[in-house]
């Protein structure tokens, strides 16, 4: 024969690879227990992401604030949500984007808000980042910068003393839309003395889009030559305190990052 079946003989041949295996078998649990506490870094960092998320969306300077301060390519399509991630994982991490879905699938999923889980709780139940996701060429062009310019003196007509001629509307049809800026197409009928609406929205690309369009009216007006030093005067100091604001929360997220990071570790 050329094999011995000697069990002595096998035992001690086999006896090297079975420890080798207990090795790596004790080596692959503690990779397991260091990937858990990684991926739970992970969604921490991304809980924080979430949580500065509405904290820029609470007010508009906030907002801009951020998007000036953002140093590589976007434009006026490049979701806030991106922004976010190509600021914390890098604008050139690949994974930026999947970390940018997963943000937004949080949002639309109202995690971390009022009685619903955390981001961290979220993902660990639902098979992490993968589990709760299923080509943009950024331009900072001077086109786009001149679009979002007429925005901003659109969404700030009041202060070139622009005032619409028509006077608010009461009514009980009022009630069927929600609170918020809504984009309303409308068909007037003067001999009837009626105001159709055919299509309200709240498109925030339409609504843009139409502050934009307005702005750029606003910006041929006398009234805008005589005052726009002014009110960029005024809206450059609202845009430092939403910078005071910003960088205030930045840091206290870091701070919050730092402990639970520091108390995973320990």
């Amino acid at each position: 024969m050329i094999f011995d079946n000697d069990c002595n003989n096998t035992s001690e041949l086999t006896a090297p690879v079975q420890t080798a295996l207990s090795k790596l078998r004790e080596e692959y649990s503690t990779w397991q227990r260091h990937q858990a506490d990684s991926d739970n870094m992970l969604y921490v960092l991304l809980e924080n992401c979430l949580e500065f998320y509405h904290f820029l969306r609470q007010n508009e300077r906030y907002e801009s604030a951020f998007k000036s301060v953002c140093e590589f390519k976007w434009n006026a399509k490049t979701k806030v949500t991106t922004l976010i991630a190509k600021s914390v994982f890098g604008d050139k991490n690949k994974k930026s984007s999947v970390y940018a879905r997963a943000i937004e699938a949080a949002v639309s999923c109202k995690v971390g808000r009022e009685n619903e889980p955390s981001m961290l709780a979220w993902l660990q139940a639902n098979g992490g980042i993968n589990g709760v996701i299923r080509s943009e060429n950024p331009n900072t062009s001077a086109r786009a910068a001149l679009q979002d310019k007429k925005e901003e003196v659109g969404r700030n007509s009041s202060k070139y003393g622009i005032r619409c001629k028509v006077s608010p509307i009461v009514n009980e049809n009022v009630k069927v839309l929600t609170t918020g800026e809504w984009l309303i197409l409308c068909h007037v009928d003067q001999v009837a003395g009626e105001l159709e609406v055919i299509f309200p929205t709240q498109s925030e690309t339409l609504i843009n889009l139409a502050y934009s369009e307005f702005g750029g009216s606003i910006m041929e007006t006398d009234a805008y030559k005589r005052r726009h030093l002014a009110v960029e005067a005024e809206l450059a100091v609202g845009r430092a305190e939403a910078h005071n604001a910003v960088g205030g929360e930045l840091r206290r997220i870091l701070e919050n990052i730092k402990s639970k990071t520091e108390t995973a570790a320990s």
